[in-house]
């Protein structure tokens, strides 16, 4: 029997390869796909507020805000309130590539769930959420 974890390993594998080949065109991987969409949500953050919104580690969205302020999807401007901080939100450039990241999305979602009924989907989209804050609440434990 496979384990979920492999499982969903293997569908994490094929999303970033989806990601790349789709996205690959615009200089957008699929670890960049995350940061501009929570931007697109929330409109700016720091780099911390970003790190903990998408559960990685702060200097993989560092690695991640560098590529995209080289590739002008990004701007970074200093927090007036504190100096020391420094606030990313998208650039006009960010804000015309959302839609066809929402596309791409959306294609990868609707090759993942074919063949689901509408119930299915909702099924499986509830339990893989709660397979997520689990996964979430264990990290955080360890903390």
């Amino acid at each position: 029997m496979v384990s979920p974890g492999k499982m969903i390993s293997r569908i994490y594998w094929c999303t970033q390869a989806y990601m790349e080949k789709k996205l690959g065109i615009y200089g957008i991987g699929s670890g960049e796909v995350a940061i501009l969409m929570t931007l697109h949500k929330e409109d700016a953050l720091t780099q911390g507020e970003i790190a903990e919104k998408i559960h990685v580690d702060k200097a993989t969205v560092s690695r991640e805000v560098r590529k995209l302020l080289r590739n002008g999807y990004l701007e970074r401007k200093r927090d007036e309130k504190d100096r020391r901080r420094h606030i990313i939100s998208l650039s006009p450039e960010g804000r015309k590539i959302i839609p066809e990241i929402k596309k791409v999305l959306l294609e990868w979602k609707k090759i993942l769930l074919h063949g689901f009924s509408k119930e299915e989907r909702a099924f499986i989209m509830k339990a893989i959420e709660k397979m997520e804050q689990n996964a979430i609440k264990a990290m955080e434990a360890m903390k």
